[in-house]
């Protein structure tokens, strides 16, 4: 999808559909691109949750 470009935070919800929720195992991996190609998924060189700042 796109993001507008004026676009200053983003929000990202992971809602579970289950009557009871249960813990899952896995990852989740979010990369914004720029422009309109998508590449492979690249570990980030920071992975504290700090983050890079």
């Amino acid at each position: 999808m796109a993001i507008p470009a004026d676009t200053v935070s983003l929000f990202l919800n992971v809602i579970s559909t289950e009557a009871t929720p249960t813990a899952k195992d896995g990852d989740l991996r979010v990369q914004l691109e720029s422009g309109d190609t998508a590449h492979e998924w690249m570990k980030p060189d920071v992975t504290s949750l700090k983050g890079g700042l």
